[in-house]
């Protein structure tokens, strides 16, 4: 569910925002109104995409570069538990005062700084059950979308969440070539002119 936050004054004259670009700014700004009370989010890029820029269907191409240029500074860590990719605020508690946070139902990263120790025995136990996997780029397949799909389809169905779903899932089909309007329309009226001209006759 997404969440009120604030912007500290400093906040544009901070040295990592000023060695990213604008878009990778205003991206990091946006998650924080996705991440939970504890800084954590899922790092899948269709579902980011879908959340923060429903109307620009160029943001799931340009989300690793936003995501990459976010972690080289510092901004964020990505992590993976069973398969699920997730993302941290680091200095989550720097960025945002939380009167009453809510526990968050992800699983912390596993350099992530506890907060008490009744959260590092949390920590612990989730450590001991799940093994973090290395991060590797991906290339965009068929495998992958798959697999962002399942995951996203999950999320829809523990959230009730549906609409931005469907528009992750829209735009990874987009991103493997299928619901091309414009290639269609183009193959379309291709097809109709073939159909419509007609080679005039050669002269006797």
């Amino acid at each position: 569910m997404p969440r009120i936050r604030t912007i500290q004054p400093n906040f544009a004259r901070s040295t990592s925002m000023s060695r990213v670009s604008r878009d990778a700014r205003l991206l990091f700004i946006q998650l924080w109104t996705v991440v939970d009370d504890a800084g954590r989010t899922r790092a899948s890029p269709a579902e980011l995409a879908a959340q923060l820029y429903a109307a620009d269907d160029d943001a799931l191409l340009a989300m690793p570069a936003w995501l990459d240029a976010l972690e080289g500074e510092g901004c964020i860590e990505r992590y993976t538990i069973d398969e699920i990719a997730y993302l941290r605020i680091v200095n989550w508690r720097r960025h945002q005062r939380i009167d009453r946070p809510t526990a968050s139902r992800l699983p912390p990263a596993p350099r992530e700084p506890l907060a008490s120790a009744r959260e590092e025995s949390i920590q612990m136990s989730m450590a001991s059950a799940s093994e973090a996997n290395p991060r590797e780029e991906e290339k965009i397949s068929e495998s992958w979308v798959l697999r962002e799909v399942e995951g996203i389809l999950r999320d829809a169905r523990s959230t009730g969440e549906h609409r931005p779903a469907l528009r992750a899932v829209e735009l990874l089909g987009r991103s493997i070539g299928l619901w091309d309007h414009q290639q269609k329309q183009r193959l379309d009226e291709e097809e109709l002119a073939l159909k419509v001209v007609k080679l005039p006759p050669e002269a006797a």
